[in-house]
């Protein structure tokens, strides 16, 4: 059975580390990218079946944003799925006119998981092993699951 390969692009290395763990526990393979110049050299030089771009990306010096981003992918590969990602309802509404979805990050995760695998046709269940670290992960955080408030929970582990 093939996996499914996702490009997950944001500057924010807690957002990195817990969508990649997250999406790798329900079977996806997932690269990470912190810039635009990085996600464009990796989504040209592997087989990506579909970008998740943080609306929230710090563009380096004359790079563009995540809009601008996800535009450039669209442009050069129409038919891979692309998500934005954003802390702002109103941007996850907005996006929806030009990717092929969008999600807040303070949404239940099972609502990215849901859409992850309606784009990618995924249908792979979470490993056990997986599940029960997520599980723990989550538990020892006190923390409900939205992206947001477990990001925040691991951000002074990523810092060490």
């Amino acid at each position: 059975m093939m996996q499914t390969h996702l490009l997950y692009v944001d500057n924010d290395p807690g957002f990195c580390v817990f969508y990649q763990a997250l999406l790798r526990s329900y079977g996806f393979v997932v690269d990470i990218a912190a810039n635009g110049v990085a996600a464009m050299e990796r989504f040209s030089s592997s087989d990506i079946h579909a970008v998740m771009i943080s609306h929230d990306l710090q563009p380096l010096a004359g790079e563009k944003g995540g809009f601008h981003l996800a535009a450039e992918i669209k442009r050069r590969a129409p038919a891979i799925p692309v998500v934005i990602v954003s802390s702002c309802e109103s941007v996850v509404e907005d996006a929806l006119y030009f990717v092929d979805g969008a999600i807040s990050k303070k949404a239940p995760l099972d609502r990215l998981i849901r859409l992850m695998r309606r784009l990618t046709g995924n249908s792979a269940s979470q490993s056990s092993f997986a599940l029960q670290a997520a599980k723990g992960a989550i538990a020892a955080s006190g923390l409900q699951g939205t992206a947001r408030e477990l990001r925040r929970a691991v951000a002074p582990a990523i810092a060490n």
